[in-house]
């Protein structure tokens, strides 16, 4: 019986230590970046501390083609047909030669072969594969999947041009965190999956290996956009970060440099911020 009726009842589960709201100097640091790097980059972030709501925007109307970061909203919608009964981990789906990507591993090349659901999501999830992603977008309407963003609290998560805001984006993490798109089982399996990225550069590259770190990565040279976004578990104050970059540059070598030393920049500084603060 808490006598304080109008407090949120969850503060008793930290320790006041834990329920860090005040990041002005990682707000001053993250906010000057579009200016600082303008010759190179556009660049939009968010970063929010999941106890406290305390977060940092940066570019919020700036939209950026997300690449492979679409591949988590499709794991989503294909997680709620399994909820919803429309299909089950176990259900096969047949390879076909216009699924097959150029880079994806000897395990897919053999079309006609059947795979079922749980393979595939952890080979999109897991290995960011483009095979696993074109089996399943076929499992799928574009009814749903304009509707993720509805479902995530938005009009629309990806704008007319199919891009979107690291803000934007960061919804589906929260909506994972709090599990109140999918069950707790399933909004932890895929939770599970991300943790497991094969992919270690990017915002990875900044937190220490024991820290676990949920999150979805991607990148397409074509369009120089290069992206990271997830959750960063550290304990008892668990933070999500996304940062999307549109490189200006021409050449592949400079901004794959470039972009590679933000990141983990940008990943170092948060992670110092919140898990060294007294």
């Amino acid at each position: 019986n808490d006598q304080y009726k109008l407090l949120d009842p969850s503060r008793h589960f930290f320790d006041k230590k834990d329920l860090i709201s005040n990041i002005q100097d990682l707000r001053t640091y993250l906010k000057a970046l579009p200016e600082k790097e303008k010759d190179w980059a556009e660049i939009s972030i968010y970063f929010e501390v999941l106890n406290t709501g305390a977060n940092i925007t940066v570019n919020p109307d700036l939209n950026i083609w997300p690449a492979s970061l679409a591949k988590l909203p499709l794991a989503m919608i294909i997680m709620k047909k399994v909820e919803k009964g429309d299909l089950s981990l176990e259900t096969t789906i047949k390879l076909t030669k216009e699924d097959v990507d150029d880079a994806t591993p000897e395990v897919f090349k053999e079309v006609g072969r059947e795979y079922d659901v749980k393979f595939l999501i952890n080979q999109l999830l897991v290995y960011s594969d483009n095979t696993a992603y074109r089996m399943l977008k076929r499992q799928t309407t574009l009814a749903e999947l304009d509707a993720i963003g509805q479902a995530v609290g938005l009009d629309a998560l990806f704008d007319d041009n199919g891009k979107v805001s690291a803000k934007e984006y960061s919804r589906l993490f929260r909506v994972l965190f709090i599990a109140n798109y999918l069950n707790d089982e399933h909004s932890d399996f895929l939770l599970t999956l991300m943790q497991d990225s094969t992919f270690h550069g990017f915002l990875k590259a900044g937190i220490p290996d024991s820290v676990p770190f949920s999150h979805k990565w991607g990148e397409n040279l074509a369009v120089n956009v290069h992206s990271d976004a997830g959750i960063v578990y550290v304990p008892n104050r668990p933070y999500m970060i996304a940062v999307m970059i549109h490189s200006k540059l021409k050449d592949q070598n400079e901004t794959t440099t470039k972009v590679a030393t933000l990141m983990k920049e940008i990943s170092s500084r948060a992670y110092s911020e919140i898990a060294e603060m007294k």
